[in-house]
């Protein structure tokens, strides 16, 4: 394994010098981007949202321009409704279907990003991982603050219905409720018709259907339709049965076709509504125009009133001045639905007149047709626009009778901020079992998921709820099951696949956390185009975590040398405004960057160490206790230590006062220069070993392997502890520290040697012995070199193989390996593999005695 004296030394380099790899001030001229971390640092508290997000991005420590990565925290994110006049453009679509033919991550690489929570990290990209979005949420803080938001409502009122049913599918004003109808038999439904004039067919069969009489219901329409063929309102009851397998076996090619026919051939209007709702919500919208166009000129004043509801709807998608219009018309016909989002629209001014007497009018009288939507939309509206929370309450408890999810959850809101969490999640869990309300479920398991507000910490439970919910296409609930997904929360273990997946499909809703997480995960696959890609469209959209995603859109063009393209976005960000201590850590953060551009001089900053210098120092002053204190104090650190011309001479006691805040922050290689700076310069090795200690449990390979040192050779009184020393060599192997595997490797032998356990364990330690001992060799290390050959020469651990001896052993001595040109002599000598060669072999036990091999 080597001496103290002759490993440990190397923890000065780390490829070439510490301050090289870490981000010396000195290289601002020749400095070469490499990887380094990155994060999304969005807001902790928004209107029902906090969220950390951040990344992991090198996977090999050693090239990177700041510090080492460690193992990172996921972050467990909320959501915030989009804009308002945003979301009714769009609200009517569909979730697109995410049709990316691009590898996703692998699953090392995503296990790395979405790490299992564990104790937080200080360093910059750490921070955003330690205890993730869950851990940033204010005790205050509900996920739903924000119930009021119509925008992430609306599709309640006018998605289709789980079962397409006509009534459901036809808005008819009523004055019973929903629950209120009887349940009729077939025979009752026939009796009707016969006491009943023709004229009223239409309403018989509208008000007969339920979910709970499909078969009888299809049995009564079928029958009079047998009777009576010049029934159309009976031909259509009979087609819908058909095409939707409604009390019979579904035959849809049947049904649209009887439906067709009544339409085209009879004309008749009562087909018109069906056939279109069909088109529609099999996305072939010119044939749902031509349908709900043809139904505004029907007999039937309620027919024309949800058609023109529809067309008002479709055109949201993209002329909102000519949705407007159609929501007047239906409003005019008396449609309920029509009259509601009239209302919301001069609520909010959406398509350009906002109107407060106008909507309390339009959301009265579809409230006083007993549309559940609209009487809890009247209930806000009197809490907020017009501040008679007593009126308000009136109308949300009769949308809660209801049991409209989005009354619930309001409700369940006013609660929860009184403190009476019990009842809160009482209501909260109506909305998501009986209203199967998305965002409810979402944060029932949220809480599970948290075990918050009375609830326990239950991950089947929070599976359950969160799965229903990504079910129903609820972006930030497919998120958040999919982190659960990458932390082993689901299953027995981690599943990226399914974890990318999820929140590939959150992403294609243009939820910007998913949108980062999938650019994390590329990044984390070094496809760093993609990622870009990912965190591009992120920072384009409006939203109150734009300048988180700016960022991090900043931080990968830096990463791949695009320097000035990354400028404007860290100013963007920087610019951004400060409503909390998560913006103040996008600035904290934006700021730091842009004064490592003066130090470094990069383009397209003119090389200025003074604006630099000072900008570090204002940030040190306002950082206070956030988590950009570690970054700051870091960069601050390494300017005293290493001097900036005309500006501040090397002060090494500075800088160790810096680094030792940063250390004390959580910042690695603060905490590793420190524990550096007590070894050496301090000759204090006793306190250095806590902070070595400290920098390893973050992630510093070099600190992993000089802590395994310290156990080996029970240095400064550390007791001798070969099995932690085995861990930490371990820990800084698989980032790819050299010396670390062979010191592992190592390790294994004299296990295998001279170890107690030897027959039970041999097998394993060997497998690793020789799996350590090749990577380092290959490598170039020449202690792995020799100790390799060494084993190829006994067969220990391999098949004995002199000639692969030799040739590591002549790579081994090539590096001036003392023991190594020992051994290649003794091949010379006793011609194993070579011709003997005395002359030769005496030449090479000269050398060795040269350089200081005991004779």
């Amino acid at each position: 394994m080597g001496s103290q004296q002759s490993r440990p030394s190397s923890t000065r380099t780390r490829k070439s010098s510490l301050r090289s790899s870490t981000g010396s001030i000195r290289s601002r001229r020749s400095f070469k981007l490499k990887q380094h971390q990155q994060q999304l640092l969005p807001p902790s508290l928004y209107e029902d949202a906090a969220a950390t997000i951040a990344s992991t991005h090198s996977k090999q420590l050693l090239q990177q321009t700041q510090q080492p990565s460690p193992k990172q925290k996921p972050p467990d994110q909320l959501d915030v409704p989009s804009p308002l006049g945003q979301h009714l453009q769009r609200q009517y679509q569909r979730p697109p279907r995410h049709r990316s033919r691009r590898s996703s991550p692998s699953r090392s690489d995503l296990s790395r990003t979405y790490s299992v929570l564990s104790s937080s990290s200080s360093s910059m990209s750490s921070m955003a991982w330690s205890g993730g979005l869950l851990s940033q949420l204010e005790a205050t803080c509900s996920a739903i603050t924000n119930t009021t938001d119509f925008s992430s409502r609306f599709s309640s009122a006018i998605q289709q219905p789980k079962e397409p049913w006509p009534e459901l599918a036809i808005s008819i004003p009523t004055t019973e409720s929903d629950g209120e109808r009887a349940i009729l038999t077939a025979s009752d439904i026939l009796a009707q018709l016969e006491s009943h004039p023709a004229s009223d067919a239409f309403h018989i069969f509208k008000r007969a259907i339920s979910p709970d009489n499909k078969t009888e219901f299809f049995q009564a329409a079928s029958a009079w339709y047998t009777q009576h063929p010049e029934c159309n309102i009976a031909g259509v009851s009979v087609a819908r049965c058909l095409l939707y397998g409604w009390g019979v076996s579904a035959n849809p090619a049947a049904g649209l076709s009887q439906l067709r026919e009544l339409a085209t051939t009879k004309g008749a209007w009562e087909a018109y509504i069906p056939l279109a709702e069909y088109y529609n919500d099999n996305h072939i919208h010119q044939d749902a125009i031509h349908w709900y166009t043809r139904a505004t000129e029907a007999d039937e004043m309620e027919i024309v009133g949800f058609a023109q509801f529809r067309l008002g709807e479709i055109s949201a998608m993209s002329q909102e001045d000519q949705a407007l219009e159609w929501f007047k018309k239906s409003a005019k016909s008396g449609n309920r639905y029509g009259q509601f989002m009239l209302g919301i629209n001069y609520q909010y001014g959406i398509g350009g007149t906002k109107d407060l007497v106008l909507a309390r009018k339009y959301l009265l009288a579809s409230a006083e047709q007993e549309l559940a939507d609209a009487q809890c939309a009247l209930g806000i509206f009197y809490y907020e626009e017009v501040e008679d929370p007593v009126e308000g309450r009136i109308w949300i408890d009769r949308a809660v009778e209801k049991n409209n999810g989005w009354a619930l959850l309001f409700l369940g809101h006013l609660y929860e901020t009184q403190g009476q969490y019990g009842r809160a999640i009482e209501l909260y869990k109506t909305a998501a079992t009986v209203a199967d309300d998305a965002k409810a479920q979402y944060h029932v398991g949220l809480q599970y998921r948290r075990g918050t507000m009375g609830l326990p910490q239950d991950y089947k439970e929070a599976v359950r709820y969160l799965s229903r919910s990504a079910q129903h296409g609820y972006a930030p609930a497919q998120r958040m099951l999919g982190l659960m997904y990458a932390q082993g929360l689901v299953e027995d273990r981690k599943n990226d696949r399914m974890a990318f997946t999820l929140f590939r499909q959150a992403a294609s809703q243009g939820d910007v956390h998913a949108m980062c997480m999938v650019g994390t995960s590329y990044e984390m696959n070094n496809q760093d185009d993609l990622a870009l890609e990912q965190y591009r469209r992120a920072a384009r959209i409006v939203s109150p975590f734009r300048a988180a995603a700016q960022l991090l859109t900043g931080l990968i063009l830096l990463k791949m040398g695009r320097l000035r393209d990354a400028y404007t976005f860290f100013k963007d960000a920087s610019a951004a405004d400060v409503k909390n201590e998560a913006d103040k850590l996008i600035l904290h953060k934006s700021q730091l960057v842009l004064a490592r551009y003066s130090l470094h001089g990069w383009a397209p900053v003119p090389y200025d160490p003074c604006a630099g210098f000072q900008a570090l120092q204002a940030l040190a002053t306002s950082a206070g206790e956030t988590r950009s204190t570690g970054e700051v104090f870091y960069w601050l650190g390494t300017c005293y230590e290493e001097g900036l011309e005309g500006v501040c001479e090397p002060e090494l006691a500075k800088a160790f006062e810096c680094h030792l805040k940063a250390a004390e922050a959580g910042h690695m290689d603060s905490a590793f220069k420190v524990a550096l700076a007590l070894a050496t310069q301090r000759r204090d090795r006793a306190g250095a070993f806590p902070w070595y200690e400290k920098a390893a449990a973050l992630g510093h390979p070099i600190a992993q392997y000089t802590a395994g040192f310290y156990h080996v050779k029970g240095i400064a009184g550390v007791p001798i502890d070969l099995k932690k020393a085995r861990g930490h060599f371990e820990s800084s192997a698989v980032q790819g520290y050299v010396p670390a595997m062979t010191s592992l490797a190592a390790l294994c032998r004299k296990t295998v040697l001279h170890g107690s356990s030897v027959r039970k364990n041999q097998h394993k330690l060997c497998s690793q012995m020789v799996y350590w001992y090749k990577k380092a060799a290959a490598a170039g290390d020449a202690v792995a070199q020799r100790d390799l050959a060494m084993l190829y020469g006994s067969g220990l651990g391999v098949k004995q193989n002199y000639e692969a001896a030799f040739d590591l052993l002549t790579k081994a001595s090539q590096q001036n390996d003392t023991r190594a040109i020992l051994l290649l002599g003794s091949y010379y000598q006793n011609g194993i593999v070579a011709e003997t060669n005395l002359e030769k072999a005496m030449a090479l036990y000269d050398r060795a005695a040269k350089l200081g091999a005991p004779t």
